[in-house]
């Protein structure tokens, strides 16, 4: 088995190895092969965000482990009875052990207390009636995320810490002091950063606030603009139309005439004329056309003038794949 092993946090493409894995029924060495971790390493993930899920139906009632030997009466309110209440099969009369019994104990598969730890490749758990165990790679995934984002929450420095630098900060705050001021002078004592103070106060860890700080009051709260940009790879008009395709299309018809476009800019002045060029690549032609700007509409103006002096036909026969880049023009 591979020694080097990265010793990073498990991707979300690793956990759907794993949860594939347990569903062919392999080993945690066999899985760890695949990821290249250390066995443990899986083991542990799976007990960690392995979860039991909820009983639906008629099999919602799981079996107590003690229902063998149970001689517990008298859970219902039918004190004239005198069945086992492990024995009522009376819907009007039922009594549930996982509600009333005090000796109710959940009887655990054995198959989960040791390796795989969960139901995932298991042949019986659709005919089962104990407790499952499932692990998902999703479900582990978002886990995750949201333990990372927990543990880097909240405030790093213990109470004593936060009392002594509360000493330190607030009254040179009331004072009028600034804290990049404290931070010259007293920066020794401190044990964080001049921006984690700003969060700090911000937070009302401290007892002076946001408003001893004389300029933070002075500036306007400006609202976030909401994110309304799409990427790149997610615009409609990119789909069919990437170099991978580009590519694909040369493979399977290796006889079509290409053209490369490009704009070139001039000197860095004022001036926003820029160059288009075309290279024909089967001739070496390169055509090239004076635009006042690089905008789109001035690179439509030049199509739309070949077009209508060449024809559509002829256009066409010019100009049936075009390779550019992803500039704004």
């Amino acid at each position: 088995m591979n020694k080097n092993y990265d010793c990073k946090h498990l991707t979300t493409t690793q956990r759907i190895v794993i949860e594939k894995g347990l569903l062919d029924g392999e080993s945690f060495a066999a899985i760890a092969r695949k990821i290249k971790k250390h066995p443990s390493t899986v083991a542990k993930e799976v007990k960690k965000y392995r979860f039991f899920p909820e009983r639906d139906g008629a099999k919602a009632k799981l079996a107590c482990a003690l229902k063998k030997n149970c001689q517990i009466r008298f859970l219902c309110e039918r004190k004239d009875c005198v069945k086992l209440c492990k024995s009522c099969y009376n819907p009007s009369r039922e009594a549930d052990c996982k509600e009333l019994c005090p000796d109710y104990t959940i009887k655990v598969c054995p198959k989960i207390q040791k390796a795989p730890y969960v139901c995932n490749g298991c042949q019986k758990i659709k005919r089962c009636t104990l407790q499952h165990a499932l692990y998902s790679a999703q479900r582990a995934d978002m886990a995750s995320q949201e333990l990372l984002v927990s543990c880097r929450d909240g405030i790093n420095q213990s109470p004593a810490d936060i009392t002594i630098l509360d000493n330190i900060i607030s009254p040179l705050l009331k004072q009028g002091q600034s804290v990049a001021h404290i931070y010259a002078h007293h920066g020794h004592e401190i044990p964080c950063c001049r921006r984690t103070l700003y969060n700090y106060i911000d937070k009302g860890v401290f007892t002076a606030k946001n408003i001893d700080l004389r300029r933070r009051v002075r500036y306007k709260c400006k609202e976030r603009k909401k994110g309304t940009r799409i990427s790149l790879s997610a615009r409609e008009f990119r789909i069919g139309r990437t170099y991978d395709d580009f590519s694909t299309l040369l493979k399977t018809k290796p006889e079509s005439q290409v053209v490369e476009m490009d704009t070139v800019e001039g000197g860095r002045g004022n001036s926003k004329q820029v160059f288009l060029t075309m290279l024909f690549r089967n001739c070496s032609l390169m055509l090239i056309f004076a635009l006042a700007e690089k905008t789109q509409e001035c690179v439509i103006e030049v199509f739309d003038l070949l077009s209508e002096k060449l024809g559509i036909k002829i256009f066409n026969e010019l100009f049936p794949v075009i390779l550019t880049d992803n500039g704004t023009d």
